[in-house]
């Protein structure tokens, strides 16, 4: 569920300020290296 997917990210940034950005370029990259990087590039010029 969406609360749950909240509650976790929330555990990720240790309960201050949660930074989405962070554990998604890790998805994304973890993603892209498993299907040679076709994923990952597009993600992170829009990330920045």
């Amino acid at each position: 569920s969406l609360e749950a997917h909240r509650t976790y990210l929330a555990s990720l940034g240790g309960g201050g300020p949660v930074d989405v950005r962070t554990p998604l370029t890790g998805l994304f990259r973890a993603t892209g290296e498993r299907f040679g990087g076709r994923l990952s590039i597009p993600f992170e010029l829009v990330v920045g």
